[in-house]
């Protein structure tokens, strides 16, 4: 809003006219200043904007201001004389919705309308006849809609998102949502249960029955080798020896005594 150019030339081109020096002759200067600003709006009490610079002032060679208006003057009106502004919206309760033809309410069009009394702006709602797209289709519509100068302001829950602030400028945040995500506890598990849900039952079925097979194949063995006048190794003549020496390896321990007769070295370098 507060912007000043200032430009150094003898003579110009300004709006399709020649300008040469509103200076008296008495104080002409060969070189002037120029100072040029915007407004938003060609008066206080007119709506239509300006596309155009405007000549401020003049800075001559004797130092001195032609006019010496201000040059930083007011351009935001506090009262705006009922001027219409247009605001582009969609369906989207609560924040707005269509109560009737051309008539609309919601959260968001309760605070336009708040601010607008305000200041005393009307406003033109343009609103989005696609009413059965998704939110991301609508929210690019009406960004678009802005950068195009087709409307001036925007509303519908429109979130921040980066791609869009060098675009437009969004309000302070006037309401917030709160969402609390809740995840079920899991129930306690035992130890056991935590290790045979390592494998399938099938699996647990077939390791068993290998298992138990071993033990009694061993134990077998070695009675026949007993009977056969084979002196065979003690862990090996009982079954609650052959099941620690199963156990043992499983799990990778080697057994404490080795086997004496062939026919059980075979079996359990094969079980091994």
């Amino acid at each position: 809003m507060d912007v000043l150019i200032v430009m150094c030339v003898s003579n110009f081109r300004f709006n399709d006219t020649v300008m040469d020096s509103a200076i008296p002759e008495g104080n002409k200067s060969e070189i002037d200043i120029q100072l040029f600003s915007w407004f938003p709006y060609t008066s206080p009490t007119n709506c239509d904007k300006l596309k155009e610079a405007v000549l401020l002032d003049r800075w001559n060679s004797d130092g001195e201001f032609v006019l010496k208006v201000n040059l930083f003057p007011e351009k935001v009106l506090k009262i705006f004389h009922n001027f219409s502004t247009k605001v582009i919206c969609f369906i989207f309760p609560p924040a707005v919705i269509e109560n009737s033809e051309q008539n609309y309410t919601g959260l968001e069009v309760n605070f336009v309308e708040l601010i607008f009394k305000r200041l005393n702006l009307r406003a033109e709602y343009n609103v989005s006849p696609n009413r059965k797209d998704n939110f991301h289709p609508l929210f690019i519509e009406s960004i678009q809609q802005l950068e195009h100068l087709s409307s001036d302001i925007a509303i519908g829950i429109l979130p921040f998102h980066f791609s869009i602030m060098g675009i437009v400028e969004a309000t302070n945040p006037y309401f917030y949502i709160t969402v609390s995500w809740y995840v079920p506890c899991p129930n306690p598990a035992s130890r056991w249960k935590s290790m045979y849900k390592i494998f399938g039952l099938f699996v647990w079925a077939s390791f068993s029955a290998v298992v138990i097979l071993a033990l009694i194949l061993m134990w077998l063995l070695a009675k026949y080798e007993t009977q056969l006048h084979v002196h065979e190794s003690e862990n090996f003549n009982t079954i609650m020896y052959c099941i620690y020496n199963v156990w043992a390896v499983i799990t990778g321990v080697s057994v404490p005594h080795k086997q004496i007769s062939h026919i059980l070295r075979i079996f359990f370098t094969a079980w091994v």
